[in-house]
């Protein structure tokens, strides 16, 4: 198995609630933080809600490995979905009552009710702890409310933790359960994992299972891994052992983001989500950016759109209110009106941006500055080509570049403009970047590309020719080595 070939003691990855695994982010934290002060304040119902695989059954796990024994008699139901009979049964055997319940409901009420009683005259309190909550039947969660209501004068005897889906919420909206609905004083929703946190995690888990080195996942795996889980946990696990099992099987030691594609291809409701931040949502001076975009968007055309996406363009005010002055509107729209009206300047400024990101190093040998280059050029071109930003795309090619398929370089642009324009959720990587020869005015370099779009995808060794124009480095020939197609 894959662990042992990458120096592991076990399986980084499973899905199984494994505690030994937990990480203390800083939604679980935070989560952890409101349980441990409802329960001091001794409130009735605390709820915990988060999206399918966020880390709700572990986070609940955790809470009963971390809590004081000497305080809190716990206990805990995975599945409540039980009728009220079943529900009260499962409690009383959690609580080590042995009960006949042939002697009707109120029989085991009055038990219950007993116990709760002398664990409190013990110095403790019972704490009853459902995961799955949104299960439960509508009829067992007036029997849990109507629990909440065994109490001393001045304290309440049983403290009830819903850990549940978002649904739960659909269910306690409804009118018959209003009164439960009231008797929530906390409540926490579990957010998501930002791009620094998937990191964070994956390296975790990784650690936890023994992998002895550093950076297993490199940089664009990660990201590709964070925008397609949508920083889910779960999806994260699912995705990092697919990767991690392509990687073994081709006796690779680093997984990059052809291994992470090749498994978000194997997964059939995963996708790459281009606009997935990767931060979490905050009200404030934060959102003037984005609030700007919001207001300039409405009057950008299809190929502004996509000349503000490539350059990565970021509007910073002071004053959020003051965001939708006339006088900025007004330069905006000036200047990708001048744009629109000369698509060749467009390239022309793609192209410069390619060069001032590409910049090289003084301490850098020209070896490795004219790597650093190429290696800065086919990202443009990748990332174009996965963005559906044609104009992007374009820049990268010498107005002399050859087709190798085609009649003529317009008819190759009128080919591959519909291609890259008219296909949604394109897919694209590349790997093991090799400069196979370079002198002062041309290159040539190869790369392992994968390809993947709705049903299709492929795998190729890419060989692209460079050619310097006046310091940016421009393809002038290209060509597939070896098509592996996977799919159709």
């Amino acid at each position: 198995m894959y662990f042992e070939f990458f120096g592991m003691r076990e399986l980084p990855f499973t899905l199984t609630p494994n505690t030994d695994f937990f990480l203390d982010l800083d939604g679980h934290h935070q989560a952890l933080e409101v349980i441990q002060l409802a329960l001091e304040c001794g409130e009735g119902f605390i709820m915990i809600t988060g999206e399918v695989g966020t880390g709700k059954t572990l986070l609940c796990r955790r809470l009963l490995n971390i809590i004081d024994d000497e305080k809190y008699m716990t206990a805990y139901i995975p599945n409540p979905f039980l009728n009220p009979d079943s529900l009260l049964l499962a409690l009383a055997e959690e609580m080590g009552l042995d009960v006949a319940f042939a002697k009707g409901r109120h029989h085991v009420l009055g038990e219950i009710n007993k116990k709760l009683i002398e664990v409190k005259d013990g110095g403790k309190q019972v704490v009853f702890l459902l995961d799955e909550a949104q299960a439960m039947p509508e009829e067992s969660i007036e029997v849990l409310r109507l629990l909440t209501n065994l109490e001393t004068e001045t304290e309440k005897l049983l403290q009830v933790v819903l850990f549940g889906q978002p649904e739960i919420n659909d269910l306690l909206s409804k009118e018959s359960l209003r009164q439960l609905r009231q008797r929530i004083t906390f409540s926490y929703v579990l957010p998501t994992l930002t791009l620094d946190e998937v990191g964070s995690y994956i390296n975790h888990r990784l650690n936890k299972s023994g992998f002895p080195g550093v950076n297993l996942f490199n940089s664009k795996a990660i990201q590709d891994l964070a925008r397609a889980s949508a920083g889910i946990p779960r999806v994260i696990n699912i995705l990092c052992h697919k990767a991690l099992l392509v990687a073994y099987g081709r006796g690779d030691t680093k997984v990059t983001n052809i291994h992470v594609q090749r498994a978000i291809m194997d997964t059939e409701y995963v996708r790459i989500e281009k606009n997935f931040s990767g931060e979490k949502k905050s009200t404030g001076s934060g959102w003037a950016g984005v609030i700007i975009a919001a207001a300039v968007a409405s009057f950008l055309t299809f190929l502004a759109v996509y000349l503000l996406d490539t350059l990565e363009i970021a509007l910073v005010v002071e004053n959020p209110e003051a965001i939708i002055e006339e006088e900025l509107a007004e330069v905006i729209v000036e200047e990708i009106e001048e744009t629109l009206q000369e698509p060749a300047k467009v390239v022309a400024t793609f192209q410069e941006s390619v060069t001032a990101t590409s910049t090289p190093t003084e301490d850098a040998s020209p070896e490795e500055n004219i790597e650093a280059v190429l290696n800065a050029a086919v990202s443009t071109w990748v990332n174009a080509w996965s963005d559906g930003n044609f104009m992007g795309y374009l820049s990268v090619y010498h107005e002399n570049f050859i087709p190798s398929n085609l009649d003529s370089y317009d008819s190759w642009v009128n080919q591959r403009k519909a291609q890259i324009e008219g296909v949604q959720g394109i897919s694209i990587g590349f790997d093991r970047f090799e400069i196979i020869e370079t002198s002062s005015e041309n290159a040539t370099v190869r790369f392992w590309q994968s390809y993947a779009r709705n049903s299709y995808s492929d795998e190729t060794w890419k060989e692209l020719q460079f050619q310097n124009n006046n310091g940016t480095w421009l393809i002038t020939s290209e060509r597939n080595l070896q098509l592996n197609r996977l799919s159709n």
